[in-house]
């Protein structure tokens, strides 16, 4: 396993064994939260732009979905501000 700065190598000296352990939380690029929020988010904005819009969409309906793609990051942002001060303690 290449260590990282985050990964840990401690040696048991009296028995000889070498404990290597990683933090229990990924980076936020390798989870599936990311990928999901980030394609909702797509979605939205795409949608809100008109660029899969069906035609005779309401401003109200693209307000919408502009909301939503600020809802999404935001949700994902204070998902990951939350699972990073809880792996911290």
């Amino acid at each position: 396993m290449p260590e990282t700065s985050e990964t840990q190598t401690r040696v048991n000296e009296a028995s000889g064994t070498i404990t290597t352990t990683t933090p229990a939380t990924k980076p936020g690029w390798q989870t599936t939260e990311f990928y999901f929020g980030g394609i909702a988010m797509l979605i939205s904005l795409a949608y809100a732009s008109g660029l899969i819009a069906p035609d005779g969409t309401s401003a109200y309906a693209r307000a919408i979905a502009f909301a939503a793609a600020a809802l999404v990051s935001m949700g994902y942002s204070i998902s990951r501000g939350s699972v990073k001060a809880a792996s911290s303690k």
